[in-house]
């Protein structure tokens, strides 16, 4: 029994730095992929959230340039309307004109004049 357990002993002191080397290289492989796959993924997380805000930062701004860009149209569209409203309306009473002769005086094209027609 005594020679067993010595035997036991004595292999356990000579294989185990054995083992533990080979053990060592097996699982440092396997941790090494296993930490390499984490970082990668951690990595694709961080690429994705910069491109995320950057990309919604570019489209903020394109959506605010096109939104000034359609309301100034609007205002200018409106000014405009106003403009052609007030001058027709000064025409027709100073100079005693139809809508159709005080629009053809101000050289409003027909397209807007039956618009404006519609709001004297």
């Amino acid at each position: 029994c005594k020679a067993i357990q010595d035997w036991k002993a004595e292999w356990q002191r000579e294989m185990a730095p054995i083992l533990m080397e080979q053990l060592r290289k097996d699982m440092g492989g396997q941790i090494k992929e296993e930490l390499r796959g984490a970082m990668e993924e951690e990595l694709r997380g961080e690429v994705k959230e910069e491109l995320r805000g950057a990309m919604e930062e570019e489209l903020r701004g394109a959506v605010k340039e096109e939104l000034r860009e359609e309301v100034t149209e609007q205002v200018t569209k409106q000014v405009t309307e106003s403009n052609q409203l007030f001058s027709l309306k000064n025409v027709m009473r100073n100079l005693h004109l139809t809508a159709e002769q005080a629009g053809a005086v101000l050289e409003i094209p027909e397209a807007d004049m039956e618009r404006l027609m519609q709001k004297l």
